[in-house]
């Protein structure tokens, strides 16, 4: 990064991929991460120009940068390309979801993939090869 003093902020407890993770330890080491607790706050931060680099995945920044009318105001890059995405995965409560029905919900998604559902809705948000990242297993 430019300046031993670059602030970059990242919501706390969050996983970014390997690599991403190994330069946000250096950056630690250094005093140069600041913990958030949700990534509301982080671009809040960026619209109020105290955020000088951040790391974000395309299906969140697309919508905060396009909802804070900041996308004219940044620079994306991809420094990882050749990084697996992180897994996500649909959290469901237990004292709401049976084991069966968290089973249909498995079902239910994987069948969605099968059929092209979430490559759809995947392309209403996002470039084609970004929808593609976010389908890989």
């Amino acid at each position: 990064m430019k300046t031993s003093s670059t602030n970059s902020p990242v919501v706390r407890a969050f996983k970014h991929g390997d690599e991403q993770d190994r330069w946000l330890t250096q950056l630690r080491q250094n005093n140069r991460v600041e913990e958030t607790p949700d990534v509301d706050s982080i671009f809040k931060k960026l619209k109020e120009n105290r955020v000088d680099a951040m790391f974000s995945q395309p299906a969140v920044y697309r919508k905060k940068l396009r909802d804070l009318a900041l996308e004219n105001s940044v620079v994306i890059q991809d420094w990882t390309p050749n990084e697996r995405p992180v897994p996500h995965g649909l959290i469901l409560a237990k004292s709401r979801f049976s084991e069966k029905e968290a089973h249909q919900w498995r079902q239910l998604i994987e069948a969605m993939r099968t059929d092209g559902t979430l490559k759809r809705i995947y392309e209403r948000y996002l470039p084609p090869s970004e929808a593609a990242k976010l389908l890989e297993k």
